[in-house]
């Protein structure tokens, strides 16, 4: 059992942690020289993932070298080591690499930790734009945007304040380069009549459903647990959470999706159909 409580793990550094890397990754995105190669499940690596991995582990190991890392650039863990931890990071060291390859701005580096199953803390940070949402189960939920610092979620709506199906706009968050036919349809069978599709790179789109910047991102196709942990601490400590999908027949049900490590390993570390949004939402797309 590890010896370690929430309160051990100090958000300030790592706050210091990811931006001293996003320091590093625009110094290769900026140079032009990302030595791209394409992985085993046809997706892109560049020389910046390698290296915003190796600096966020080796970091992440010498401020808490007892707990577990599981990340996108690492060989993975096994579940009779997986199973032991109450604790285990989360990471995706740069999320958004086809984002990053065109140049877009759009792709984050992400820090996320799960306690027993669920995310209780996440950095998300967008180097590019100097954008860095984190949150802490318990202490609140942060946007750092150049020198100005936000409390989340934003109040261009009140917290729990049901939408009107009729006079307000109703914001779905897409993915740019993965917006399969699942997907479209679902986005197709939502009944409001002021539908705005939003399409971005990386996990910033999960951050904008926390600030209430959008109201649902829904996923059909396949992303992995380091693609959404870090941003789903800061979901849920903006009351809202990522929700299993799963539709038979006429019916639709709901659960809360969890890291548990036997659902990890079961799964290779990939994710369900899920959607991103507080529960009122829910009752809005049944």
């Amino acid at each position: 059992m590890q010896s370690i409580s929430l309160k051990d793990f100090s958000l300030d550094a790592l706050i210091s942690l990811i931006k001293s890397v996003g320091v590093e990754v625009l110094k290769i995105y900026e140079s032009n020289n990302f030595q791209t190669t394409m992985k085993s499940d046809n997706t892109p690596l560049t020389r910046a993932d390698l290296i915003t991995n190796d600096l966020l582990c080796k970091s992440l190991i010498k401020l808490y070298p007892k707990i577990l890392i599981i990340s996108e650039e690492s060989a993975l863990p096994s579940y009779e080591k997986l199973k032991t931890c109450d604790f285990f990071w989360c990471l995706d060291p740069i999320d958004g690499t086809k984002e990053f390859i065109k140049k877009s701005g759009e792709f984050t580096i992400n820090i996320g930790l799960v306690h027993k199953g669920l995310p209780v803390l996440g950095l998300v940070y967008a180097p590019v734009f100097k954008k860095l949402y984190y949150a802490k189960k318990g202490e609140g939920v942060f946007l750092e945007l150049d020198d100005l610092l936000f409390t989340l979620p934003l109040q261009n709506q009140a917290e729990n304040q049901e939408k009107n199906e009729n006079t307000e706009e109703f914001k779905i968050l897409a993915s740019k380069n993965n917006l399969n036919k699942k997907t479209q349809d679902f986005i197709n069978s939502i009944k409001m009549p002021r539908k705005i599709l939003i399409q971005k790179g990386s996990s910033i789109k999960l951050c904008e459903v926390a600030s209430n910047e959008g109201d649902i991102y829904p996923k059909f196709s396949t992303t992995m647990c380091w693609d959404i942990c870090a941003s789903h601490a800061i979901l849920l400590e903006c009351k809202k959470d990522i929700f299993i999908y799963k539709k038979e027949q006429a019916s639709v049900a709901f659960e809360k999706l969890r890291y548990d490590a036997s659902e990890l390993i079961k799964n290779d570390f990939k994710n369900p159909n899920f959607l991103a949004c507080s529960k009122d939402i829910l009752t809005l797309i049944k």
